[in-house]
């Protein structure tokens, strides 16, 4: 049984014209899945939609077979984890305070931490390379530390499915791919199941089991990234100004560029 399936999903913002258009799609555990496209496809609408945070005019989402919106805040809590591509904090929160904030959803009730809150939150802090920098505070931090912190939160919820929204966006090269990596050792041997919208085509292309091209609120095509990132569909998309490279076994997608004339 998929972790999530979206079916026929119709979604539009006030009475503007749809921004997606009867999106289908699965995903199972362990799979990581990659949702690309230009800006405006629609890609963190779904992922939205997916985390519960809006709700299709037509079409379902289920969540092992149960409809999302069926279910209690709560039990949506423990096991869906939504990072998003921006985060703001009002109180002056340490990067610990933050990563304790994805034990909420074990224990809503509760005053105090548990001692297995803090080991949970440390293990995860260690694994998104953040360990050095638990009692700084959150606000004084990098984008791309504030990212990797938020990402911690997120692990620390232990969730069964989890949603990023660009999460490797204010990330450096070797973060990035560190990133990717981790996702996929959890991927592997948690059975955690990943859905996020990277902008970045070449990265989603070395990480992800399968992608997912949006293109004006339609899903374009599913499956193996080198079958989604074909050259007819790159060209379609986005026209002379990218172009795919096959190097080593890998897919490349790069800028066109300015011609080198020193060459």
């Amino acid at each position: 049984m998929p972790s999530i399936e979206c079916r026929e999903i119709y979604f539009s913002y006030r009475r503007s014209d749809p921004v997606l258009k009867g999106v289908s799609l699965s995903a199972s555990p362990g799979e990581m899945l990659g949702i690309v496209g230009p800006n405006g496809a629609g890609k963190s609408t779904l992922i939205r939609i997916m985390a519960g945070l809006l709700k299709p005019q037509n079409g379902s989402v289920l969540l092992e077979g149960l409809m999302l919106h069926g279910l209690a805040s709560d039990d949506r809590a423990r096991r869906i984890a939504y990072v998003p591509q921006d985060y703001h904090l009002v109180f002056p929160f340490t990067v610990m305070d933050v990563v304790l904030s994805g034990r909420y959803a074990h224990g809503a009730l509760k005053i105090f931490e548990t001692r297995e809150d803090r080991v949970i939150a440390g293990r995860v802090l260690k694994w998104t390379g953040l360990e050095n920098l638990a009692d700084r505070k959150f606000e004084d931090l990098s984008g791309g530390e504030r990212q990797r912190a938020v990402l911690a939160a997120a692990l620390a919820q232990e969730p069964e499915l989890m949603l990023l929204d660009e999460p490797t966006s204010s990330l450096d090269v070797n973060h990035a791919d560190n990133l990717m990596a981790l996702l996929d050792r959890l991927c592997s041997d948690q059975g955690l199941t990943v859905i996020m919208a990277v902008h970045d085509l070449s990265l989603a292309s070395a990480w992800c089991n399968r992608l997912g091209f949006l293109d004006q609120g339609r899903m374009n095509a599913l499956g193996e990234p080198a079958r989604v990132l074909s050259f007819d569909r790159l060209k379609s998309v986005y026209g002379d100004s990218v172009k795919r490279l096959d190097l080593d076994g890998r897919i490349v997608i790069a800028p066109r560029g300015k011609r080198n004339t020193n060459a």
